[in-house]
């Protein structure tokens, strides 16, 4: 059962027919997740991550045209990169964090499970609203039934790829995705790139990510948080990762001093 609180009750920003649909679609997610996941598997107290549960519930949002919050959901997620850590979303169980870093936790999350969606196909929204699935949908749902959580769940649906390696692909879209004239790709490789944004023909909103979409002509996305490499304080978390920008240039020169137990991935890209 959901509760909604009543409209005149909320602020004029929370309170609109939009808001609480939005609010709708992510609380009913939760509900159906629950539902084909943990009870039809017949594993109630099973504990998956809470930061997959929330990415989920806003990948709802956008597949229903809802999305009105996502973009602030994917801006909190970019702009908090840096702090990301593959294992505060992949690992089950876990509660929530506090202050900024829940807000980029559920970005990153959102952003991972939507670049997942598009690697298996996406679909495609008719303009009665109606849709074809051209693969993403079908993977949703075996995503919804399978008894497997976290980085187990991932893999198994991703034709047994190392987990690592679908972040890695997935951390490289966000710095590659978009980056041509009117959010073209720059390059041909599927992996780094997310699919066309869609508008919603019933509510005219935005479905799907595009790392420098805008919301109402008012806000942009500038893709993820980078640093200059002057300035970088050269550290990066344990299943975390850092961009780097360096100045355009025929040669560029790269040394990492890191633990010899370490296992450091590093991918270049010419962004301009």
């Amino acid at each position: 059962m959901i509760y909604v609180t009543p409209p005149e009750l909320l602020d004029e920003r929370m309170g609109s027919p939009m808001a609480l649909n939005e609010t709708m679609a992510h609380e009913t997610a939760h509900m159906i997740y629950f539902h084909r996941k943990f009870l039809l598997n017949d594993q109630p107290e099973a504990a998956e991550n809470i930061y997959l549960n929330e990415g989920i519930a806003a990948l709802a949002q956008d597949l229903t045209g809802m999305t009105g919050g996502n973009f602030f959901v994917a801006r909190g997620g970019l702009d908090g990169i840096e702090t990301f850590r593959v294992i505060d979303i992949l690992t089950p169980g876990g509660g929530y964090a506090s202050g900024e870093r829940d807000g980029a936790l559920r970005g990153q999350s959102y952003l991972f499970l939507r670049y997942l969606f598009d690697q298996n196909g996406g679909e495609t929204t008719q303009t009665d609203g109606s849709f074809v699935d051209d693969g993403g949908i079908a993977w949703l749902n075996a995503y919804f039934d399978s008894a497997d959580l976290g980085a187990d769940n991932i893999e198994t649906l991703m034709g047994g790829r190392d987990h690592m390696e679908i972040i890695f692909d997935w951390l490289t879209c966000l710095a590659v995705s978009n980056r041509g004239p009117d959010s073209a790709p720059i390059s041909d490789e599927p992996a780094y790139n997310f699919l066309p944004t869609q508008v919603d023909p019933l509510t005219d909103r935005t479905r799907g990510i595009d790392m420098f979409g805008t919301f109402r002509d008012m806000f942009s996305l500038v893709g993820p948080m980078m640093a200059s490499v002057a300035l970088n304080d050269g550290e990066v978390y344990a299943t975390g990762v850092q961009y780097l920008a360096f100045p355009a240039s025929d040669l560029v020169d790269v040394t990492l001093d890191i633990d010899a137990s370490a296992l450091a991935w590093v991918r270049l890209a010419r962004l301009e």
